[in-house]
Protein backbone atom coordinates (compact mmCIF):
# COMPACT_ATOMS: atom_id res chain seq x y z
CA UNK A 1 0.00 0.00 0.00
CA UNK A 2 2.63 2.59 0.66
CA UNK A 3 3.87 2.23 -2.92
CA UNK A 4 0.86 3.34 -3.75
CA UNK A 5 0.39 6.34 -1.13
CA UNK A 6 3.50 7.86 -1.00
CA UNK A 7 4.60 8.78 -4.20
CA UNK A 8 1.06 11.19 -4.34
CA UNK A 9 1.06 12.13 -0.84
CA UNK A 10 4.86 11.53 0.90
CA UNK A 11 5.68 9.34 3.71
CA UNK A 12 3.01 9.13 6.71
CA UNK A 13 5.93 9.48 9.42
CA UNK A 14 6.00 12.92 7.70
CA UNK A 15 2.42 14.09 8.82
CA UNK A 16 4.04 16.16 11.58
CA UNK A 17 5.85 18.35 9.39
CA UNK A 18 1.93 19.67 8.99
CA UNK A 19 1.03 20.00 12.46
CA UNK A 20 1.32 24.06 12.26
CA UNK A 21 -0.37 24.54 8.91
CA UNK A 22 -3.68 25.85 8.72
CA UNK A 23 -6.16 23.36 6.65
CA UNK A 24 -8.93 24.28 4.56
CA UNK A 25 -12.44 24.37 5.33
CA UNK A 26 -13.77 23.20 1.28
CA UNK A 27 -17.54 23.38 2.63
CA UNK A 28 -16.85 26.87 3.34
CA UNK A 29 -15.24 28.12 0.74
CA UNK A 30 -17.43 26.15 -1.94
CA UNK A 31 -20.86 27.11 -0.49
CA UNK A 32 -19.95 29.84 1.94
CA UNK A 33 -21.97 32.46 0.45
CA UNK A 34 -25.45 33.26 1.47
CA UNK A 35 -27.96 33.06 -1.36
CA UNK A 36 -30.37 35.66 -1.92
CA UNK A 37 -33.67 35.68 -4.45
CA UNK A 38 -34.97 38.63 -5.92
CA UNK A 39 -38.67 38.53 -7.66
CA UNK A 40 -40.53 41.03 -8.84
CA UNK A 41 -43.58 41.37 -11.00
CA UNK A 42 -45.37 43.99 -13.30
CA UNK A 43 -48.74 44.32 -14.72
CA UNK A 44 -49.95 46.57 -16.72
CA UNK A 45 -53.92 46.96 -18.39
CA UNK A 46 -55.77 48.95 -20.21
CA UNK A 47 -58.28 49.26 -22.83
CA UNK A 48 -62.41 50.20 -23.07
CA UNK A 49 -65.50 48.04 -24.55
CA UNK A 50 -63.88 46.94 -27.72
CA UNK A 51 -60.25 46.31 -27.08
CA UNK A 52 -58.51 44.98 -23.99
CA UNK A 53 -54.76 44.49 -23.69
CA UNK A 54 -52.61 43.07 -20.43
CA UNK A 55 -48.64 43.66 -20.37
CA UNK A 56 -46.55 41.65 -17.86
CA UNK A 57 -43.11 41.63 -16.91
CA UNK A 58 -41.68 39.01 -14.00
CA UNK A 59 -37.95 39.04 -13.14
CA UNK A 60 -36.90 36.04 -10.76
CA UNK A 61 -33.01 36.03 -9.76
CA UNK A 62 -31.49 33.26 -7.24
CA UNK A 63 -27.64 33.56 -5.92
CA UNK A 64 -26.95 30.23 -4.46
CA UNK A 65 -24.94 29.62 -1.25
CA UNK A 66 -22.53 27.78 -3.92
CA UNK A 67 -19.77 30.20 -4.89
CA UNK A 68 -19.96 31.10 -8.84
CA UNK A 69 -23.74 29.48 -9.01
CA UNK A 70 -27.06 31.46 -9.64
CA UNK A 71 -30.33 31.60 -12.17
CA UNK A 72 -32.29 34.05 -13.45
CA UNK A 73 -35.38 34.37 -15.37
CA UNK A 74 -37.52 37.26 -17.32
CA UNK A 75 -40.98 36.38 -19.15
CA UNK A 76 -42.43 39.47 -20.44
CA UNK A 77 -45.84 38.68 -21.52
CA UNK A 78 -49.03 40.58 -23.54
CA UNK A 79 -52.62 39.52 -23.96
CA UNK A 80 -54.79 41.39 -26.17
CA UNK A 81 -58.82 40.48 -26.83
CA UNK A 82 -60.93 43.03 -29.39
CA UNK A 83 -64.38 42.52 -29.98
CA UNK A 84 -65.55 43.96 -33.21
CA UNK A 85 -69.53 42.60 -32.40
CA UNK A 86 -71.47 40.70 -29.93
CA UNK A 87 -70.85 37.50 -31.58
CA UNK A 88 -67.58 37.74 -31.99
CA UNK A 89 -64.24 38.13 -29.87
CA UNK A 90 -60.85 37.79 -31.26
CA UNK A 91 -57.51 36.74 -28.83
CA UNK A 92 -54.03 37.14 -29.07
CA UNK A 93 -51.41 36.06 -26.22
CA UNK A 94 -47.95 36.27 -26.39
CA UNK A 95 -44.59 35.52 -24.33
CA UNK A 96 -41.21 35.13 -24.12
CA UNK A 97 -38.92 33.97 -21.73
CA UNK A 98 -34.97 34.02 -21.45
CA UNK A 99 -33.43 32.12 -18.22
CA UNK A 100 -29.82 32.15 -17.61
CA UNK A 101 -27.94 29.25 -15.80
CA UNK A 102 -24.72 29.56 -14.11
CA UNK A 103 -22.45 27.47 -12.14
CA UNK A 104 -24.88 24.62 -11.14
CA UNK A 105 -28.12 27.30 -10.98
CA UNK A 106 -30.13 27.40 -8.29
CA UNK A 107 -29.72 23.68 -7.17
CA UNK A 108 -27.25 21.18 -8.30
CA UNK A 109 -29.47 19.71 -10.97
CA UNK A 110 -27.72 21.27 -14.00
CA UNK A 111 -23.98 21.03 -13.23
CA UNK A 112 -23.45 21.70 -17.07
CA UNK A 113 -22.63 25.51 -16.47
CA UNK A 114 -24.35 26.64 -19.72
CA UNK A 115 -26.91 28.92 -20.79
CA UNK A 116 -30.19 28.36 -21.64
CA UNK A 117 -32.21 30.31 -23.54
CA UNK A 118 -36.38 29.34 -23.88
CA UNK A 119 -38.50 30.99 -26.58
Amino acid sequence: MADNYEPYFGAFSDIDLYDNVKGNDWMDQLFGRTGEQFNHNLTVSGGGDKFKWNATYARLYDKAIMVGSNYSRDNLGLKTQFKPNKRVTLDFNIRYSRAKVRGAGANSLNDSGTRARAV
